[in-house]
């Protein structure tokens, strides 16, 4: 029977200082990555949903921004996932929730969160996406890390 030993290998440069990072670091860079993300899919997001809206008539609109917001909730989850070694699912979960909060920071600042009623609705759907696709995200993400297959 042939016995091996397992090779340490210890990480240098920019992956020693990312396995030095906390997992509250890498909630925050979750949430900031969603909100980096999000902002050009936004764009690419409102015009396919004024050509939908306009093609069928209908308030369909707004599907392809929730599916720009959430692709990239699960983006930043993976990103945070794969890099973060120290990282769990349960943190790509409340990246992904303070990337909702944070996506509502330019709508609150242009005014369009104007009745209490709207933000609420806005804060508890924005939260609920983002963490939920971040947390699959961050599943994703972990399962593709180095070593684990």
């Amino acid at each position: 029977m042939v016995r091996r030993l397992k090779v340490l290998n210890t990480p240098q440069g920019d992956d020693a200082e990312a396995a030095e990072r906390s997992p509250l670091a890498w909630t925050a860079i979750c949430g900031a990555l969603t909100l980096s993300l999000f902002l050009p899919l936004s764009a690419v997001g409102l015009w396919v949903g004024a050509r939908l809206a306009s093609s069928t008539g209908s308030g369909a609109g707004a599907l392809p921004l929730v599916a720009a917001f959430a692709v990239s909730a699960w983006s930043a989850g993976a990103i945070a996932g794969r890099f973060g070694t120290r990282l769990v699912a349960r943190h790509g979960l409340f990246g992904g929730a303070l990337g909702g909060l944070l996506t509502l920071l330019p709508a609150g600042l242009a005014g369009a969160l104007s009745p209490w009623t709207v933000a609420l609705g806005a804060t508890l759907f924005l939260v609920a996406v983002g963490a939920g696709c971040a947390w699959l995200g961050a599943r994703y993400g972990i399962r593709k890390r180095p070593g684990l297959g």
